[in-house]
């Protein structure tokens, strides 16, 4: 069997807690399948998902903002500089 290795992408994520205010909760996300804890997921697509703490953790690790800022430009090897 082939091995394969996912794709290192960037995403955004956001934990959602619900908020509660004298017992009305205020953010309920449109989704009702979503618990306390969960991850919600925008991929690059722009789709959201739900992610468990547990799957999140293990398939994601934080993005060093200045890292991603300088691995957005775009390089073009420069050849024969003597020329």
């Amino acid at each position: 069997m082939s091995k394969f290795r996912k794709k290192p992408i960037v995403i955004e994520a956001e934990q959602w807690f619900p908020l509660l205010v004298y017992g009305v909760l205020l953010n309920t996300p449109i989704n009702p399948y979503v618990e306390s804890g969960d991850w919600l997921v925008t991929e690059e697509n722009g789709d959201v998902t739900i992610c468990k703490p547990d799957i999140f953790e293990a398939t994601y690790e934080v993005v060093d903002e200045r890292e991603e800022q300088v691995n957005s430009f775009i390089r073009i090897p420069i050849e024969n500089l003597d020329d």
